[in-house]
Order: structure tokens, then C-alpha cells, then sequence
């Protein structure tokens, strides 16, 4: 029996070390970055250096080290050949965490056109979360590490996974973006991040909570890499940055999360989300009229006393603010589009509306029915 086993043994040991060396011949990519200049595109990947050799040196604090390797082209299938072609193992993009792609490439090409050419790797993970960045994507890679833990997958899943329970981003996946850019009603909101370049404490915000940008945060850590805020975009490729704050609104609207902590007057509040919002759109005088109803709780400490009279006002002075900055840029983020297409029976009618055109020039009501409640209360 015993020799039995042994033989039996001896036979599978092939197929354990034919395993490994499989694993072996793999680069599993945690993070890829994009950068399109006049000249060209820049590729960058990081992925674990499971040898502990890694050339760059980059240590995440738990003894994982990590490989940030780059290489440039004409355009995305020559710069995407040429890193293939330098690294030593097959790339897999199963595994990917992240999509990060610089500011400043769209200005030479629309986004659509940069997610349309990524989005054709083979086995490519499309719930990987895109971020665009004030930075080059490939300083932004080799910067990045964690803060907590040894894996850089990990922590940016806990990470990303926190920052969108809390509102500070938005939910954006490479699915998600590329759905909203190739339809004619809806656009995205996409994750917002910078490097922190000042690492200091003395310059803390006025205004609301987190009314910053990612990368502007009053701090210090062991990472410079910040995700807070989003960039919305229009069809057109025309964007403007949302502070932490107003990505806050956003999510109140939606319902994901469901409250705001915000100020007015001396006192804080917190509004909750009651029930979904209507969007409603109406035709005056050959303009449409776009009004957002917005039922909430809005909460007061019980040690301040009667809320202060303006405080619905305020916040739907707040929630306007938000649509005419993604009103400025064609960003239809709250889906009204949607609300329009249904009016017709066929894209002939739909294009002959001028959709976009109408949504650029709209007035815009913001209607917030709050229920005033102790904090503490039922």
C-alpha cells in the first residue's frame, strides 16, 4: 500500500511543478495607466514582482514588491507591442484593479477613442474602476502604494470600495463608462484622483466637508496617491472637476449613499435620502425646463435648537449649483435624456430633438421636499 501511495506520489510531482511554472510565465497587472501625448501614447503597468527583485525598488511597507514598467508608441498598438515586447512574461488583465488615464490626454483624443482600444485586451477585467488623473498616469503609477496591508489589489478594492460607500467618488467601471459614452441619453461621472504634493497639515479648507479636489487634501500619509472628487464629461469631450463635496450631492440625489453632512449658517446637518427623486421635463416658450423633486430628511443636532430658517433653501441652492456645472460641460450625470427618449417612438424623432442642444440651453428647477427631524429621532 505505502509503495502504492509513494508511486502515485512520484506520478503528480510533474504536474505540481508544470503549475508553477505556468504561474510563473504571467505578469497578472494590477494597474495600468495611459498617457496620449502629440508624439504618441505611453503605456504603463504595475504588477506584483513575485521574485522580490524588482528593479524599481518599490516596497509596500509588508514586503511586497512591485513592478511599474512603461513603454511608448506612435499610438496605443504600437505602445501596447513594445511593453509586450520588453517584458519578459505574457500580460494578463484579469486581475486589473484600475484603469488610470491623464487630464491631459484628452486633450488630444476623446476618451471614448483611448477606452475603445484598452477595452479590446484579451481577457480584460471590465469591472476594473477607471480614474482620471491631474498626473501623468505613469508618475501616478510608480507613486502609488498601500497604506494598509501587502497587496496592492487588496487595498485598492477596500480602498475604492470605502471612498464610493462614503460619496467621495463615483462608481465607475470600464463597463459602466463605456455604456454611458456610447449612448445619446446619459453620461458618466468618473473617479477623480491626484498626487499630494504638499504632505502638510497647515492648510486646512474652508466650506464644506471635503469641498476639495483629490490631491489637495490637508494631510499626511504614507501615499501620495488621492481619489476624491469626479470628472464629468460631455459627449463632446468637454470636462470639469467635482469637488468631494459635490460628488456628495450627486450621490444624495441618487439615493447611494443616503445622507450628506453639510453647513449652514454656524450648525451642521445631515440630509438623508427619503425616496427616489423624479426628474421632469416641460417646454416653455421653446425651452426645455428641467426640475429635479428631491424628497430628504434633513436632521439637526438637538443641542443646537430649531434649525435655522433657509436651510432647504440652501440646499437646493446646493443641488442647482451641481446641475449648472455639469450643465456647462453637456454632462447629462442624472440621466434626464432618459426621461426625454421616452417621448419617442424612434431614433429618427429622437435625433430630430435636438437633445443635447435643448440640455446646453434648459432652465433648471430644483425642488428639495424635506422632512425637518431631531438627530436621534425616530
Amino acid at each position: 500500500m505505502k509503495r502504492a501511495l509513494c508511486a502515485l506520489l512520484c506520478a503528480l510531482l510533474p504536474l505540481l511543478c508544470g503549475c508553477s511554472d505556468g504561474l510563473d510565465l504571467s505578469l497578472m497587472i494590477i494597474s495600468m495607466g495611459v498617457d496620449v501625448t502629440e508624439n504618441g501614447v505611453v503605456a504603463t503597468i504595475k504588477a506584483p514582482d513575485y521574485t522580490g527583485k524588482s528593479a524599481a525598488g518599490q516596497d509596500d511597507g509588508g514586503g511586497q514588491e512591485y513592478l511599474t514598467l512603461s513603454a511608448a508608441g506612435v499610438d496605443w498598438p504600437h505602445a501596447l507591442a513594445a511593453l509586450s515586447g520588453s517584458t519578459p512574461r505574457a500580460l494578463r488583465f484579469s486581475q486589473l484593479r484600475e484603469v488610470v488615464i491623464s487630464l491631459d490626454s484628452l486633450q488630444t483624443v476623446r476618451l471614448q477613442d483611448i477606452l475603445s482600444q484598452v477595452g479590446q485586451l484579451q481577457n480584460i477585467r471590465s469591472q476594473a474602476v477607471l480614474v482620471l488623473c491631474r498626473d501623468d498616469a505613469r508618475t501616478f503609477l510608480q507613486q502609488q502604494q498601500p497604506q494598509i496591508g501587502k497587496r496592492l489589489s487588496k487595498y485598492l478594492d477596500a480602498t475604492l470600495e470605502n471612498y464610493d460607500q462614503q460619496g467621495y467618488i463615483p462608481s465607475t467601471t470600464l463597463a459602466a463608462v463605456l455604456r454611458d459614452l456610447s449612448g445619446s441619453w446619459r453620461a458618466p461621472l468618473i473617479t477623480y484622483a491626484s498626487l499630494n504634493v504638499y504632505d502638510n497639515l497647515d492648510a486646512p479648507q474652508p466650506g464644506q466637508p471635503l469641498d476639495v479636489e483629490g490631491g489637495d487634501l490637508p494631510r499626511q500619509g504614507a501615499s501620495t496617491a488621492e481619489y476624491v472628487g469626479g470628472v464629468a464629461i460631455g459627449p463632446n469631450g468637454d470636462y470639469t472637476i467635482l469637488t468631494g463635496y459635490e460628488v456628495q450631492l450627486y450621490h444624495l440625489i441618487i439615493g447611494e449613499p443616503q445622507s450628506l453632512f453639510f453647513a449652514f449658517g454656524d450648525r451642521y446637518y445631515s440630509a438623508k435620502w427619503k425616496k427616489p427623486h423624479r426628474l421632469r421635463i416641460e417646454e416653455k416658450d421653446n425651452r426645455s425646463v428641467l426640475t429635479l423633486e428631491l424628497p430628504v430628511i434633513i436632521e439637526y443636532s438637538i443641542f443646537s435648537g430649531e434649525p435655522e430658517a433657509g436651510v432647504t433653501a440652501f440646499l437646493e441652492a446646493e443641488i442647482s449649483g451641481l446641475m449648472h456645472k455639469l450643465q456647462s460641460v453637456d454632462c447629462d450625470a442624472l440621466g434626464f435624456g432618459s426621461v426625454a427618449a421616452r417621448r419617442f417612438a424612434t431614433l429618427y424623432e429622437w435625433n430630430a430633438y435636438g437633445w443635447h442642444d435643448r440640455y446646453r440651453e434648459a432652465d433648471i428647477v430644483v425642488e428639495v421636499k424635506a422632512q425637518m427631524r431631531q438627530a436621534g429621532r425616530l
